[in-house]
């Protein structure tokens, strides 16, 4: 696995930051109806208030634990893993939101702020579909050539990094659970992701019980 030090100073800047928040906005299929789409924390605590919401699928995609946290729910030290959107078979499901038009900028500025902050997203529009409605999502897609990109992780790996991880926004166990438990609120079967959940809370009790 690639050393997660030093991408704390290595933050996309404000410049780049805004130049790509312009294009991505103009290249919007139809800015009447900015959609976004959530599948891991966006979904139980997106940053913005939106206009409305529905759950949605994205086929060819699939989320995944796959990018190194070394600040939000980790260290460099002690990274954590977060959720990161990849090409699959299984497809996605989540929340496409749609942005309200007066708040739009101050809306996808948050975003950006929350999502891109070492560049490991690559923003992109993709086609959703909300029964048989399509819809044109922004997504933010894992960037699989930047160096927090992990590929696939054995269980074991996943569980011991989940399990130790500790950043600013709290425990990366929290962010597995929280994400596990919002699937199920809303119905959408995610096993992997129960199963992980398990091998983790496992692990910490066996912890405290040799302690």
């Amino acid at each position: 696995m690639v050393s997660p030090r030093g991408f704390e100073n290595r933050m996309m800047s404000a410049a780049r930051k805004t130049r790509l928040m312009a294009e991505t906005c103009a290249a919007a299929p139809d800015p009447g109806q900015f959609r976004v789409f959530g599948y891991g924390s966006l979904m139980w605590n997106p940053c913005f208030d939106p206009a409305a919401s529905v759950i949605a699928d994205l086929p060819g995609y699939e989320r995944r634990f796959c990018l190194l946290t070394t600040r939000a729910r980790g260290t460099p030290e002690c990274p954590g893993l977060g959720l990161g959107l990849v090409p699959g078979r299984r497809g996605c499901r989540g929340i496409a939101y749609q942005l309200k038009p007066a708040t739009l900028d101050r809306d996808v500025e948050a975003l950006f702020e929350r999502e891109m902050g070492t560049g490991i997203y690559r923003p992109a529009w993709l086609e959703a579909r909300a029964g048989t409605q399509a819809l044109a999502v922004l997504a933010f897609v894992a960037d699989t050539a930047h160096p927090q990109y992990t590929g696939e992780l054995e269980l074991d790996e996943m569980v011991a990094m989940i399990s130790n991880a500790r950043g600013r926004y709290g425990s990366c166990r929290d962010y597995l659970a929280n994400t596990v438990a919002e699937l199920t609120r809303m119905g959408i079967a995610e096993p992997g992701f129960e199963a992980l959940l398990e091998h983790v809370d496992r692990r910490s009790l066996g912890i405290l019980n040799r302690a």
